[in-house]
């Protein structure tokens, strides 16, 4: 009888940590597509120095909030996001308009994917 009792409550505890990291992945992702899209728009009006703020602001909501989100994915999901921002920090600061705007829905891209990774359908299971 012991054994039913901590195999339950541990059952529960992974089951609440899955939801729970399922819903924080998801918060984050929109999250990055938001700051994506606002990055974008900075960028289209020309304001250089807000949209390098935003993007390091971006960078480090990845670093802080996606080390759950590491957990509960491949942590190379999260790593190719990172090092996509870093590299649209990077190409914002030196003023390259195209590359940085391909990085941006690159990263905008990557984010939803594995948003919709998260969902069960059909063609994830398979």
């Amino acid at each position: 009888m012991k054994n039913t009792i901590i195999s339950l409550i541990l059952f529960f505890i992974v089951v609440g940590f899955v939801i729970f990291s399922n819903n924080e992945l998801i918060k984050l992702c929109d999250e990055i597509s938001k700051e994506s899209s606002q990055i974008e728009e900075l960028l289209d009006s020309g304001n250089w120095n807000e949209s390098y703020k935003k993007s390091v602001k971006l960078l480090e909501l990845l670093k802080t909030d996606g080390f759950v989100s590491s957990i509960y994915i491949n942590h190379t999901d999260i790593d190719e996001l990172i090092n996509n921002t870093v590299r649209a920090t990077v190409l914002i600061k030196c003023h390259d308009k195209a590359e940085s705007l391909s990085t941006l829905h690159l990263i905008k891209y990557n984010a939803d994917r594995i948003k919709q990774l998260q969902y069960p359908t059909l063609n994830n299971i398979l």
